[in-house]
């Protein structure tokens, strides 16, 4: 049950809870109930309301156009709205730094009380801790019950910079969609088989790497390939300019942007090899990928980085080379493409591994463990 304006009756088994995301995600709620997108695209949204509970996410609004369509204003449109409807939340989850930003600035001037869980993505990015914006992190953060971060290594440094309580920080594994991203090509959902335009129609047999921020390493990825093996890289548009700059003439590279996600996966399943290469810094990267491939079963050779090292075993569950090591990120390509069969067994205790521990149901079930605990205060 998903509420905007809508009041819906309330049951004792269920919580209410509020999402924020940094822009509307009606769009993307119906696309995967329509099974075009995976659920943890919506950061245990979707398998919170499986369960029963009472899901809540800001509607538009008309007043939100031309220059009010920035996301600053749909941020301060959504604090409105958690305002507003207060006494009907039990819990408020901010996915990202950002959205929960005008929600805190309520609690602390006292117009809020209902407990709200902050997702760190890019909290100790460079710019936030400059001297007046950490300031103003450190004055508005102890107003949230409880920060989330997706890598261990990341908690003593919040609790640091930020000067925050260790009991309002918690590390808090990323899940993927197990039943989108799925070992069996049969049983992946029927949208994709239904759209053949969807379909990668290059035959299988190439590198793979996805990535669509500036953590991405293509410069050691690029300096790595080695001579011969395509490389099919889908990115954003800033990293498709800069990976663009540093081919050479005699590589076999593809460079794409705005790829679907059933495509994305299609590619997935066709590449030998899935490299995701990283810059080792203190923002979390590359996880969402690395499960996706994992969950597929596919060979994955990643940057050994901070950001990584809660998620994978090297050389069990994943192939694993140290950050802006070219030569061995090249040995290991090519140690692959030899033979592919010697390393699928990386593939198989991959996908058990997110199964297990890796989840999007298993992101939901800790989330709303949390939930509980701060409610229950």
């Amino acid at each position: 049950m998903t509420i905007g304006e809508k009041e819906l009756p309330k049951s004792s088994a269920e919580r209410s809870i509020l999402y924020l995301f940094n822009y509307s995600q009606a769009h993307e709620l119906a696309s995967y109930r329509a099974g075009r997108v995976p659920g943890h695209r919506l950061f245990g949204f979707a398998d919170l309301e499986k369960r029963g509970h009472r899901m809540w996410l800001c509607p538009g609004s008309r007043f939100l156009v031309g220059p009010f369509k920035r996301d600053v204003f749909w941020r301060f449109h959504q604090a409105f709205f958690a305002w507003r409807n207060r006494r009907k939340i039990d819990c408020i989850v901010a996915t990202h730094e950002a959205n929960a930003l005008p929600v805190l600035l309520l609690k602390r001037l006292r117009l809020l009380k209902t407990p709200i869980v902050v997702v760190n993505v890019s909290m100790l990015q460079p710019k936030n801790l400059t001297r007046k914006r950490r300031w103003f992190w450190r004055w508005l953060l102890p107003a949230a019950e409880l920060i989330l971060s997706y890598c261990s290594f990341q908690i003593p440094w919040i609790q640091t910079e930020f000067a925050l309580k260790t009991e309002r920080l918690a590390f808090f594994p990323l899940g993927v969609d197990t039943e989108f991203f799925t070992t069996n090509a049969s049983a992946e959902n029927e949208f994709t088989a239904a759209k053949p335009e969807h379909r990668e129609s290059a035959a299988p047999g190439f590198c793979l790497s996805v990535g669509s921020n500036y953590g991405k390493d293509f410069e050691t990825l690029l300096a790595a390939l080695p001579h011969g093996i395509r490389l099919v890289i889908v990115t954003d548009e800033t990293s498709a300019r800069h990976a663009a700059s540093l081919v050479k003439p005699d590589q076999k590279v593809e460079i794409s942007t705005a790829v679907p996600i059933e495509k994305l996966r299609e590619l997935y399943r066709n590449a030998t090899l899935m490299v995701i290469p990283l810059h080792d810094m203190r923002v979390s990267l590359g996880q969402t990928v690395l499960l996706e491939n994992m969950a597929m079963g596919k060979i994955v050779l990643i940057s050994d980085t901070s950001s990584v090292r809660d998620y994978i075993e090297p050389n069990v569950s994943a192939l694993a080379v140290p950050p802006y090591d070219a030569d061995a990120m090249r040995a290991c390509i090519e140690r692959v493409f030899a033979a592919p069969e010697s390393f699928a067994h990386i593939g198989i205790q991959a996908a058990q591994k997110v199964r297990q521990q890796f989840s999007s149901q298993q992101f939901a079930d800790q989330l709303l463990r949390h939930i509980e605990k701060l409610v229950a205060r």
